[in-house]
């Protein structure tokens, strides 16, 4: 059981430890492919669109197939699509290799709390759950560090390190037998969820009020589906508990407030202040006081 819940650990600090490390290393990646900031700023909208769009089909997924068996695929998929965004020749390949590699960690996301509440007896629950969270924010903490320190080698060894990091959980998570009677999949309510998920992310990024207004109205045809629905991916009967919607709305609101930051600062330390890849790690974790350059002397 302690090598299992080892592996759900690393595996929930893969992705912040992934985003917060390239963070560093994008204005590199920029210039290898001869890209602008925005077109690099693209690789963290399509890793976590990928994750957005197929976590929830992914989680109903481990409902009835079993959470082992969606982790390790999960795993195994992000793994190579890592290692093909390591190896990518072109951005557009890297773009395609990271959407593959989202797609993993959507399964990775969607099965790893069933995994550990299958583990953990009923009272340790907490405790499990606490550590869990807490390997998130070690990722976002170890990843500027290593990847400032790594991306002086090449940017390209941190995808490496990362899909060595998915290989290890993989191997230690043991397959269980498939669960009696999971119910049917909703296919319709999937595609509408992970559609306009698409439609309305890709809007807003673009500017284009022309993707993100239908994405919407397909969102609360999605609603009106899984409402319906006998077999939701979504339950969205869930939302009446004034707790649990509070608590995702202040999650949302404090991943809106803070997702941009860690690239945001990386350019400007990189492109405004011409600051190597190490002195931006150390940026993070101690800024120093300079002058702003557009200041009056």
């Amino acid at each position: 059981m302690r090598r299992a819940l080892f592996a759900v650990f690393l595996s929930s600090f893969i992705t912040p430890f992934m985003t917060s490390g390239l963070s560093v290393a994008l204005p590199i990646i920029a210039s290898d492919f001869s890209v602008g900031s925005a077109e690099a700023m693209a690789i963290f909208v399509l890793l976590n669109l990928a994750v957005a769009m197929w976590v929830l089909p992914f989680g109903r997924l481990a409902d009835m197939w079993g959470p082992h068996v969606v982790f390790r695929a999960g795993l195994g998929v992000a793994g190579v699509g890592f290692l093909l965004a390591a190896l990518s020749p072109t951005i557009g390949f890297f773009y395609a290799s990271l959407l593959v590699a989202g797609v993993g960690l959507a399964a990775v996301f969607g099965s790893n709390n069933a995994l550990i509440f299958r583990l953990v007896p009923p009272e340790k629950r907490a405790e499990a759950v606490g550590l869990n969270s807490m390997s998130v924010y070690v990722g976002l903490v170890v990843g500027p560090v290593l990847g400032g320190a790594v991306a002086q080698l090449s940017w390209r060894l941190i995808l490496a390190i990362g899909a060595a990091l998915a290989a290890v959980p993989y191997v230690m998570v043991r397959k269980s037998p498939r669960p009696a009677g999971g119910g049917r999949f909703d296919v319709l309510g999937s595609a509408l969820l992970a559609t306009s998920t698409a439609l309305v992310v890709i809007g807003v990024y673009a500017g284009s009020p022309s993707l993100a207004v239908p994405g919407l109205l397909l969102l609360a045809a999605a609603i009106f589906v899984e409402w319906r629905s006998p077999s939701p991916v979504l339950d969205v009967r869930l939302f009446r508990n004034y707790v649990f919607t509070a608590s995702l709305a202040a999650a949302l609101l404090n991943y809106l407030a803070t997702s941009a930051l860690q690239p945001s600062l990386s350019l400007l330390f990189q492109k405004a202040f011409a600051m190597p890849p190490p002195t931006t790690r150390a940026s993070y974790l101690a800024p120093k006081r300079r002058p702003w350059p557009y200041s009056r002397r």
